[in-house]
This record gives C-alpha cells, structure tokens and sequence, in this order.
C-alpha cells in the first residue's frame, strides 16, 4: 500500500448518535497521525443537513444505526444531494452481505465496532491515495 502524504487537514465528518462512541471515534480519528479536521455530529437529520452542501468533507465515518434511521438513508439522501464524498461506515453489525449491501449502496468502505486508529488510518489513507489516482 502507498502511503499518503497530506499537507492540508483533511475535513471529516464523523455520525454517531451515542455520545461516548462519538467520543471513542474522534479520539481514534485523530491518534491516526494525519492531518485533519473532525466535525462532529449526533442525528440523522444533522449529518443530512451538513451533507447538502457537496465539498464541505473530505470524508464521513458514519454509525449505521442513527436514532431511527439507517446509514443507507444518510448515504442516498447526500448521492441525491449530488454529493460524492466518500463514506466509511461503522456498525456493530457485521457480515459479507451487510458489507456488500452498504458497499453497493455507495460506502467506500465498512468497519466493525470498535475501531482501532490503525485501521482508521490504513482505510482513509486507502481511500485517499484512491481519489488522487
């Protein structure tokens, strides 16, 4: 794998509608050493909000399970919005077939709970290196 080399922060958006796993992600976002920019957000409807407007994140991580939505919805309503950033997302659901239903439904990529800040930093770095390709 290529490595990355990001001078300017990178803007994550990181959804999660439990305070203490919001915490746990951020934490882990910013032990992975590259340079970036977390926003944080709690509902469904204030990550579908932040997500109108394309280009303001580089990057969501993104709990599947928000209040009583799904990150499927979050994903369409943003593609619907005409934004394409990529989305990583995180579930304590597991399993090919949910993967591959998230992947289909436009995640860059699918993470189990919890998440560690190496595997943070070898997918973003994974996605990264893959959009300056």
């Amino acid at each position: 794998m290529s490595t990355v080399h990001i001078t300017n922060p990178i803007s994550v958006l990181a959804v999660d509608d439990q305070r203490l796993d919001l915490t746990m992600l951020k934490n882990q976002l910013l032990l992975t050493d590259i340079p970036m920019e977390v926003t944080t957000c709690r509902s469904f409807e204030e990550a579908v909000k932040r997500l109108e407007k394309p280009g303001q994140f580089d990057l969501v991580i993104l709990d599947y399970f928000l209040d009583e939505e799904e990150g499927f919805e979050v994903i369409a309503q943003a593609r619907e919005a005409g934004n394409l950033v990529p989305f990583v997302v995180v579930s304590g659901k597991s399993g090919e077939l949910f993967s591959r239903e998230l992947i289909k439904a436009g995640a860059s990529d699918v993470l189990s709970k919890p998440v560690s800040s190496n595997t943070l930093k070898e997918v973003i770095s994974a996605i990264l290196d893959s959009n300056e390709s």
